[in-house]
This record gives structure tokens, C-alpha cells and sequence, in this order.
């Protein structure tokens, strides 16, 4: 606020102060245009003035004949004759004898040029009534009908005077006012009356943009003209009246904007504290969320220690590849399988490992689960190992699942068939080694539950018994203990207290 009053206040002072300036000068330009068609008009009645006085010297009447003379002497007619074409044109001119009883008008000269017919009467009348003062100045004019000026001028030695017409219209007296530079139009007005006794217009005037008027009161003779001219104003004049506007203009601009800047600044510093309280709040968040995320990378990094370690512990090799088949993970059991370090297997193609005659097949298998035209699946198949040897192993293909960026991976693993191959081995031929002995045994064998229920018989148990075969004594023998034996009751409670440890031991019992 204090910024915005005290621009105010600088810009409207100096806006004054260049107001102030501007219109002197402006005042002073005014003034001497005015000053111009002042000096027009009173320069004009002076030499009227000295024309008038000029002829009066020349002109001396004593009596009639000397009065006849003079009239009608050649130089005086030749001057009359070149102040006609001059400047101040006379319509009329005459010569006035006046005394005590009766006044004479006599006419001098008449123009040509100028029609101003009136009657003389007039001239006469303006005398009588203005005599003791035309006596007493030897000079006086007057204004008839405000077109036309009448001048008086008494003549030397002489009770007559120099009376002189002048048109107003048709005279350099205010006429030579149009030659004033700048000037539109002007008037001249009888200050007493109001009456406008000259007019004039520009020709072809058009519309101006920046005019002034200006009008002072002028002495002339025995009155008092109001003289109003309007004028155009120069180019220099309106730019410098422009001035006072274009600072004001400018100071209003730059307060708004220093104004607005510190109000932004303001604003800004309290928006910065609101951030810087905010920053606060976030940096104690942030602080708990890095200690939240350091102890949950903790128990991350804890918990890929534990998975990795189990499944590393898995005997199985686990692996995940790209959609073309490039080895993105394997665990520690690829080593063991294949006898090559994990970290040179990362980026190999798994494909390529396998063995060739089933290559091509997995390729097309894996495509078709990407693809969701098939599910997870097991083979047998046979993988490289570091010596270039082909090992057996079972391939299951369990999933497909997406990483962090939103990758497709596969998700596989192998599992060593020739330890398991040769256990199986192992027990085919122990089974068959057990069931040689079993079905060519001379003496009975059988397996039978705690209650008496056959489980197995040989084919010399059958005989014995007198079975057809081993299959049709176990359909037909519900109990064995009641059913083979002479004495139940004793082999039950032999059977009863037998070492549950596995100790072997030999009892007699008669079928």
C-alpha cells in the first residue's frame, strides 16, 4: 500500500510540474500569436496615422481659391492615387472646413475599385456631435454601421481637416491578419457593442485535430476591439502537450508493476514459509519413510538371503529365461549339474544346452505355453554338461510371471535323472533277484496281519495248505491264525508278545 501511495504521489507531482511547464509554454505561444495579429492591427492604424498626417501637411486651405488649388493639385492626386494601390485602399477621401457657423465637405476622391456609397450626411452628423473633442485632438475615428472606419485629421494652419473612408473589409487593417502562419479563422468584434465588425475563415478548412483559440482587446483609436483568433497548434506543441500524459501514463505502469511485484514478492515469502513448513513436515516423513525402507530393505535383503539360501539348498536346478530363451537366473545346483559356474551361464540360451534331438521340440513347447496354448508340462531330456557329456534330467516348465519393468519370464527347473535311474536299477533288480527266491522257494512264505488277514502267500505256502495256487488261498483264507493252525489260542498269545523291536526269533506251531 505504502508503494502504491507514494508512486501515486510522485507520478501526480510530477505530472503537475510538467503540467505546469508544458502550459507556459503553450500560454507563451498562445501570446505570440495573439502578439502577431496585435502588432497586424495596431501597426495598420499607425500608418493610417502617418498617411493621414502625411496629407494634411500637404493639403493648407487659407480660403476658397487656395482650397480649389490645393484639390486639384496634380502631386497630391498622384499620392492619393498610389495610397489607393497600396496597402490601406481609401473608398473615399475628403477634405472637411468647418468654423463657427457651418461645416463643408468637399470630396477629394472617390475609388474606383471600392463601391461604399453613403451619405455624406453621416460624416457631418459624427463631426457635430464629437466636435469639441475632434478640436481638442486634432484627431478622431469613428465606426459607422461596423463596416466601415472613418478617420479624422485635422490639417496644419488651417480650420479644416483630412477625412478619410476605409472599408473594413476591403483594408490591410485586419486583412493582413490571414497572413499570419497557423492561423484557421478570426474574428474582430466592437468590444462595447459585441458587434463583430471582421470575420474570415481558411479556405477548404478541414477538421483539425488539435486547435486553440485565443483573443485579447486591442486599443484602436476610440474604441476597443476584441480581437479572437483560432489557431492550429504545430506538431512540436502537441507532442510536448503529450508529455504530462505519457509520464503520467508511465509512472501509473511502473507503480502498478513495482506494486504487483512486491505484493508477489510478499505473497511469494509467505508461500515460501508455508513451503519451508512443509518441506519440514515431508523431510520428518521422508526421515521415517527412509528409516521404514531401510529396515524393510533390511528384512528384504534378509529374506532374498533366506530364499537363496533355500533355493540354493533345493537339489534341483531352478531357472528363469526370457521369452527367446536367454538364462536370466539359476541357482546353485546348476553348477553341481552341469559343472559350470552360475555367473559365466547367465545370458547363454538355454535352448542351446539342451540335447539337439529335442531342441527344436522345447522351442515350441515354451512358444505355445507363451502363446496360452498349452499349460506347464515335465519331459525327459538330456542337458550339456561342462565336458561336452549329455546328462538325463526331467525339464518341468511351471509358469510364466511379469519382473519389475514388466517383462515376460519363464519359470523352469531340472531335476538329475541318472542317480535316480540307478536307484531304480538297484531296486528292479533286487525285486527281481527277492521274487525269484519268493515264487521257487520249497518252503512256505506268506505276510499276514496281527488279526490273521493275508497279505502274500508263495506258491509253496499254496501247496503246502492244499491251494490250487497262492491267489485262490488268499481269497479263501479270511483268518489265518484260526484257519491254518491246530492251536489258535496258543499262537495268538505267542503272536501277542512278540519283540515289536524286530528281534528275530523261531516258534514251532503245528498246521
Amino acid at each position: 500500500m505504502m508503494v502504491a501511495i507514494n508512486g501515486m504521489i510522485l507520478t501526480g507531482a510530477i505530472f503537475f510540474i510538467l503540467q505546469y511547464f508544458v502550459n507556459e509554454i503553450l500560454q507563451e505561444d498562445s501570446a505570440q500569436i495573439i502578439g502577431r495579429a496585435e502588432k497586424v492591427i495596431t501597426t495598420s492604424k499607425k500608418d493610417i496615422d502617418v498617411i493621414l498626417t502625411s496629407l494634411s501637411s500637404m493639403v493648407a486651405l487659407s480660403d476658397q481659391e487656395r482650397f480649389d488649388e490645393t484639390i486639384t493639385n496634380t502631386p497630391i492626386k498622384k499620392y492619393i492615387s498610389f495610397l489607393n494601390g497600396g496597402d490601406i485602399p481609401f473608398s473615399n477621401l475628403y477634405i472637411l472646413q468647418s468654423d463657427s457657423a457651418s461645416e463643408n465637405l468637399v470630396d477629394v476622391y472617390e475609388s474606383q475599385k471600392i463601391e461604399n456609397k453613403f451619405n455624406k450626411s453621416i460624416l457631418i452628423d459624427i463631426f457635430v456631435k464629437n466636435r469639441d473633442k475632434i478640436r481638442a485632438s486634432g484627431y478622431f475615428n469613428a465606426l459607422i454601421n461596423n463596416h466601415d472606419f472613418i478617420f479624422f485629421q485635422k490639417m496644419p494652419a488651417a480650420n479644416g481637416y483630412i477625412v478619410a473612408v476605409i472599408p473594413i473589409q476591403n483594408s490591410s487593417i485586419f486583412s493582413d491578419l490571414k497572413e499570419i502562419q497557423q492561423i484557421e479563422s478570426i474574428k474582430v468584434n466592437e468590444k462595447n457593442s459585441g458587434e463583430m465588425i471582421y470575420g474570415w475563415t481558411k479556405e477548404n478548412l478541414k477538421e483539425a485535430t488539435y486547435k486553440n483559440t485565443v483573443s485579447r482587446d486591442v486599443s484602436f483609436g476610440e474604441y476597443v476591439l476584441n480581437v479572437s483568433v483560432v489557431y492550429d497548434r504545430t506538431t512540436q506543441s502537441v507532442l510536448l502537450q503529450a508529455i504530462p500524459l505519457a509520464f503520467l501514463f508511465l509512472g501509473l505502469i511502473i507503480t502498478a508493476i513495482a506494486t504487483g511485484f512486491i505484493v508477489n514478492s510478499k505473497q511469494g515469502g509467505k508461500k515460501l514459509t508455508r513451503m519451508n513448513v512443509e518441506l519440514e513436515k515431508k523431510n520428518l516423513e521422508l526421515g521415517r519413510e527412509i528409516g521404514e525402507r531401510e529396515r524393510l530393505n533390511h528384512v528384504l535383503r534378509k529374506a532374498e538371503r533366506e530364499n537363496k539360501a533355500i533355493i540354493n539348498a533345493i537339489s534341483d536346478v531352478i531357472f528363469e529365461i526370457s521369452l527367446s530363451g536367454e538364462i536370466l537366473f539359476l541357482n546353485d545346483s546348476w553348477q553341481k549339474l552341469t559343472g559350470q559356474d552360475v555367473e559365466k551361464s547367465m545370458g547363454q540360451n538355454l535352448f542351446d544346452r539342451i540335447h539337439p534331438k529335442d531342441r527344436e521340440d522345447q522351442k515350441k513347447a515354451v512358444s505355445q505355453l507363451i502363446k496360452g496354448l498349452r499349460s506347464g508340462y515335465r519331459i525327459n531330456t538330456s542337458i550339456e554338461s561342462l565336458d561336452g557329456k549329455y546328462r538325463a534330467v526331467e525339464m518341468a516348465i511351471s509358469m510364466i510371471r511379469m519382473d519389475e519393468n514388466r517383462n515376460m519370464r519363464v519359470v523352469g527347473s531340472f531335476s538329475d535323472m541318472e542317480d535316480r535311474q540307478k536307484a531304480e536299477w538297484a531296486l528292479d533288480a533286487a525285486e527281481k533277484k527277492y521274487r525269484t527266491i519268493w515264487e521257487n522257494s520249497a518252503s512256505g512264505i506268506y505276510q499276514a496281519t496281527s488279526d490273521g488277514q493275508l497279505l502274500s502267500a508263495n506258491p509253496a505256502m499254496a501247496h503246502i495248505f492244499g491251494f490250487e495256487n497262492a491267489e485262490y488261498m488268499l481269497r479263501e483264507v479270511k483268518n489265518a491264525h484260526t484257519e491254518l493252525y491246530v492251536s489258535p489260542n496258543e499262537r495268538l498269545r505267542i503272536i501277542k508278545n512278540i519283540d515289536v523291536k524286530g528281534n528275530q526269533e523261531i516258534f514251532e506251531f503245528q498246521s
